[in-house]
This record gives structure tokens, sequence and C-alpha cells, in this order.
């Protein structure tokens, strides 16, 4: 065995192989029972548009012309239950490839089955409901549309997956958006590749069992001469080896559907699923080779990247020419990188495209005034540079992305890129995507967990935070006629992240479009509207509404019942789970100000008002206060609604949940006037 590796390079090798698993799979292609196709309704679902009947598969290793490789094999049964279940009947999966060399799928098989008077007819897939697009220059994407799909059909499909790329061993999705009957994985790994698994989410394993024993293969090694006075052709021998192997074999049932509720990172980073990392490789006789990188390694590859830590070193006659050209030199650090970060948040224009690498040229990417979120990002540092000002990449997952487990060094795990800069002493975080933030905010997509700093000095990991908030303040005058109609003004001012987001509206539609979709979505008929505050991000955007409603209240006989909350109400609550099993994660804190006064119609008293209300977390997490204040023949309703912190972990969501509930039934009473 001490030559094994280059035996390897003259072998052709053939295994004595089974690589099913003893037990019975639990489906079996082509199939289908007449109650699959009766079925009306999820029993523990009834709301499901769809269910997956049964998800099969197994992924192992076997031996192909002159290496190993990884084979998957994937068996997929689902009803369809309603019209909305349609979309399932559309299937895809990617294939990994590198330079010339790609991961190829082969025995892919798919039917439709309906039950037609009494009997099943199946309809099959054709190679022109097959497609296959290229998603970037690592993976492409087969997808399938199943054909003849209508209420009630069970489509089929199953497929094998076969990869050269032993590190791009098949991971496994238990759970979705749709319920999930039976979900089986079976994993068989040889004692040469060792893998790190992660397992992720919060539902139980029905069955997780494994077991291990050896496998037998054997190796045919080719003729071959041998020079020297003794040399000649050596006969071509057959060699057997025993190979140790593990095996997995993981199921879940009655899984139940992922909900999806708001303030939440990604469902990719809770829902149910398993994935493993290619960590060793080790070969009898050969010195192991370790694949799991370290964040020393991580750091030291990504400074060594073409399309990354080259682009540290660039622009540097552009960035000389631009920094002398709009700083001078008596401008102190904080003034230079104020001048140069506006100068690329108002010469750039960020593409959408979240990317770590910057793949074209700085003079290029400057001139057409476009780029990703590298190009852009990778400009500023490069001038900041220029500048002598200290900046650097920082990587970083965008909330949509998921978050970083630091335990697994490993670039797949980003998809962004900032700069940190280093001005009087202090870091500052900066993204120059988005014209219409201050200086040293990120944008909440960056706001996730922790960003990891490419340096040849001082790498590490930073904490990604932001001080700004989902700010609004409503204050105005309003009138109240007697008739039930409600008339005045109303001041709106946005300011932190509510101020970015209206800022990107107004200037993607222009004045009079954000005009006329705010008049055209308000139940109010608008007299006037004025718009104010649009380019200067260090103030709030300010919206000004003159207007009458009809029906504003209602006036029956000699009373009037009233809801002083004439904007922006909850009046559902958004948080409706039973038991919600991921976190609560808020993009950024919240603060909500209401502080409105309203004039009663003459010879009216406020027979009923709402009690003052003050309403708290634990630890002040979040907070509400309510108060109605008479003066006479007005009165003033003033609300302040505060979420203090970003993260409720899951243990805290049912006072989340409540403390929503509660807020929302004091929101929705009313006042009641009566006639004196």
């Amino acid at each position: 065995m001490a030559n094994y590796i280059s035996i390897l390079l003259l072998i052709s090798a053939f295994f004595i192989f089974n690589p099913s698993f003893a037990q019975k799979t639990p489906v079996k292609f082509g199939k289908i029972s007449e109650e699959e196709l009766a079925m009306t309704h999820y029993a523990l679902d009834s709301s499901a548009s769809a269910v997956v009947l049964c998800d099969y598969g197994q992924s192992y290793m076997d031996y192909g012309t002159d290496q190993f490789q990884v084979i998957h094999e994937r068996t997929t049964r689902i009803k369809i239950l309603t019209k909305d279940g349609y979309d399932y009947a559309n299937h895809s999966f990617q294939l990994y490839k590198q330079s010339s060399a790609k991961e190829t799928y082969s025995q892919l098989k798919g039917y439709t089955y309906n039950l037609e008077d009494g009997s099943i007819v199946k309809t099959k897939l054709e190679k022109e409901s097959i497609f296959e697009e290229e998603i970037d220059e690592n993976h492409d994407k087969i997808k399938i549309t199943m054909p003849a799909v209508k209420v009630g059909s069970v489509i089929e499909f199953t497929y094998r997956i076969t990869s050269d790329f032993l590190f791009n061993f098949q991971g496994w999705q238990f759970q979705y958006f749709i319920p999930v009957a039976w979900s089986e994985y079976r994993a068989k790994f040889i004692d040469y590749y060792k893998y790190q698994k992660d397992f992720q989410g919060y539902l139980p394993a029905y069955i997780n069992e494994s077991s291990s024993g050896n496998q037998t293969f054997s190796v045919r090694i080719d003729s071959k001469l041998t020079p020297g006075v003794n040399g000649g052709r050596t006969s071509s021998s057959t060699k057997s080896y025993d190979v140790r192997y593990n095996e997995e074999r993981i199921v879940m049932k009655d899984v139940p559907a992922f909900i999806k509720e708001p303030n939440l990172t990604t469902p990719n980073d809770f829902i149910s699923m398993i994935n493993y990392e290619l960590e060793l490789v080790d070969f009898p006789g050969s010195i192991a080779k370790r694949y799991r990188g370290t964040w020393e390694s991580l750091n030291n590859e990504m400074l060594e990247h073409d399309y990354f830590g080259d682009r540290t070193k660039g622009a540097i006659l552009l960035g000389k020419r631009v920094v002398t050209e709009n700083t001078n030199e008596t401008d102190s650090d904080s003034e230079k990188l104020a001048k140069i970060y506006r100068l690329i948040t108002n010469q750039m224009t960020w593409n959408g495209i979240s990317s770590k690498y910057a793949r074209e040229s700085e003079q290029n990417i400057f001139e057409s005034g476009k780029g990703s979120s590298a190009d852009i990002n990778f400009l500023l540092i490069n001038f900041l540079n220029r500048a002598d000002i200290k900046a650097e990449p920082v990587l970083v997952s965008t909330r949509s992305h998921g978050m970083v487990k630091e335990y697994n060094a490993t670039t797949s795990q980003f998809n962004y890129v900032i700069c940190k800069a280093l001005v009087d002493d202090k870091y500052i975080l900066l993204d120059a995507t988005e014209k219409y933030l201050p200086i040293g905010v990120l944008p909440t997509r960056c706001i996730n967990g922790r960003g990891y700093t490419i340096s040849k000095d001082n790498p590490g990991w930073i904490d990604l935070h932001s001080e700004e908030s989902d700010a609004s303040k409503i204050t105005g005058n309003i009138i109240l006629r007697e008739d039930g109609m409600i008339e005045g003004r109303l001041n709106k001012a946005y300011g932190g992240y509510n101020a970015l987001s209206k800022r990107k509206s107004y200037f993607y539609d222009g004045d009079e479009k954000f005009k006329t979709d705010i008049i055209e979505k308000s139940n109010w008929e608008i007299d006037s509207l004025s718009i104010s505050n649009t380019n200067d991000i260090s103030q709030d955007f300010i919206e000004v509404i003159q207007f009458n409603k009809k029906a504003g209240a209602d006036a029956m006989g000699n009373m009037i019942y009233f809801n002083p909350i004439i904007t922006g109400r909850l009046e559902k609550n958004i948080y409706h789970l039973q038991e919600r099993t991921y976190p609560v994660s808020y993009p950024s804190l919240v603060q909500e100000d209401y502080y409105v006064s309203f004039e009663i119609p003459q010879g009216y008293t406020m027979e009923e008002i709402p009690e003052s209300f003050n309403l708290m977390m634990p630890n002040r997490a979040a907070s509400f206060t309510y108060k109605i204040i008479p003066q006479g023949q007005k009165f003033v309703v003033f609300t302040r609604f505060k979420i203090n912190k970003t993260l409720f972990v899951q243990d805290e969501y049912p006072y989340l949940k409540e403390f929503y509930a509660q807020m929302i039934a004091k929101l929705n009473e009313q006042i009641v006037l009566k006639k004196a």
C-alpha cells in the first residue's frame, strides 16, 4: 500500500460494491396508489396547497475511470392539493463546475399521475420540459416542469448526480414551505475521506441510526515496461483491498411546513437540513491532506485572490488623480473620508448585485458609474488608501444570504464586501452602495452578526451593527365634524432607515409619480401634498398632507364613534404562530411616535375615552405608551412604540407575541363623543 497513490494513476478499477442500504427503500418509483390520487387534503395540515408524500435520497462514494466519485440519487413524490400548489410541480437542482470539469446528471425521469374515470393516467416528463441555465462560473441549474398538472395530481421525479468533486458531498433538506409526510436520507462514506457534518434546524429526527463495516474493491494494475538490464514488461495483476465504511440513515416524519413570519433573516438559516464539508483525505501510505481550512488560511487565500486581494493594490493612478482633484492637503482624515465617500456614492450606482469579488477594472467601473457591491466598495477602499487613510475589506453575509457559522472557515459563507476605514484611531464601517445613508451607517441587509476583516496586519472578526433605527413621527391638527367628516393636516417625518426607503423611492420614481402614488393609495381626499428634505440626508424626510375624509368617524344620532389613530394603525398581529422555532431578528431598532391634536364639534363632550396605557416587555426589550389628554374642545393623542433590541430568541417569542396583541387591541379602541 506504500505506493497506493502512484498505483491509482495506472489502474482501471472496479468495485465489488453495492450502494444500497440493507433497509428497504421507502418509495418505489412508478408505484402510485389510488389512495394517493384520491387524497383531497392533508390531515395534519388542512391548509396545505401540496404535500411531499415521500422524499428519498442517498449519497455514496464510487470509483470512476481513475478516481473516486460522489453519487447522489433522489426520488421525490408530491401531491398537489390546490391551485396554489402548482408551483411545486417545478423542480430544480444545481450542478457544480470548475474549469472544464463539471458534475453530470443522468437517469432523470418524471411522471404526472391523474385519476380519470377511475383509472390512473400517467404523463411522462419529456425532454422539452427540461432546461439548463448557467447561474455563475461555478454553478449550472437544471430545471424541470412536470406535465399535465392539475388539482389532485401526484407528481414524481428521480435523477442521479455524479460528481468528481469529493468536497461537494450532497447534503439534504428535510423541511419545505409545504408539509412533508416522509423524508429519508442515507449517506455512505469510505474511510479515506472524513467529512464534518452540520445539522441545523429545530425538528427532531424520527430515525437517526448509523453503522459501519468493510467494503471490498479490486484494482487491476496494467502492465508496463521497466527500464534497465533486468527490465522488461511486467504482467498485469489484480489486487483486492478492504476499505472501512460508515453509513447513516436519517428520517423525519410528519414534518410541518416552514411558516415564514416577519423579521426573519432567511429561512435557510433555520429550515431543518444537513450539510457535509470535506475535512480530511487520508489514503494509506500517503500524507493526510486537510481540506477544512482555518480563518488564517482563508485570510491568506483572499489576499492572494485575483478579484479580491489584488483589488486592494489597484487603482493607483486613478486613485491618486481622484484624491488630488477632490481633497485638499489641509483636510483632516475625517474630511478626506467624507469627501471621498460622497464622491463614490454620488458617482456610482449599485446594480443590485451582491458580490465579494470585483471582476471589472477600476477605470471601467468608475467611468461607467455602475457596479456590484464589491466593485463599488473596492473603489472606496483604494481611493481611501491613496489618501493615506488605512482601509481594508470586510467579508459580510447579507441577511438574505444567511448567518455566518464561525466554526466553519469557508468563503462560500460570504456574498458581500464592505469597507473598514481607520480614522482618528477609530474604525468606521462603510458601504458606498447607498447614496442616501449617512457616513458610517450600514444598510440593514449588511447587519447580520459579524464580518471578517481581510488584512495583512490584523485580520479578524468585527461586529456589524448600527445605531440607526426605523424612525417615524406623525404630528398633526385634525378637525372632527358633526357628520363624521374629518379634515386637517398631518406632518409625517421619516428618519433613519425609513428615510432611506423614502428617498430611494422618491428619486427612483421622480417627484410627480411619488406624489401620485401617495394620493392614489390614500383612503383620504388629499387637498395638497408637499415633500421636503429630499436631498439632505442629515434631516428627516418630510411629507405634509392636507386632507379630508367624509366617513372618518361614525355619526349615529347624538353619538360619534371615532378611532383617533387615523394612520399607520396595526390591525392584525404580525406574529401568529403557536410556537416559533426560530428567533425574531429585526433589521434595526424601531421608534414610532404619534402626536396628533383633535378638535371635536361644538356641543359634544367626551363620553368615553381609552385609558392611558403603558406596556413593557421584560428588560425593556420593547415598550408601548398610549395617552389621551383632554383639552376642552380638543384632545391630544400620544403613542410611542419602541423596539429596543434587534434579536429575540425563541423563549421570548410568546412575550413578544402577547406584547403585539395588547398593543393592537389598544390601538383599535374608540373614543365616544356625545352631544350635550
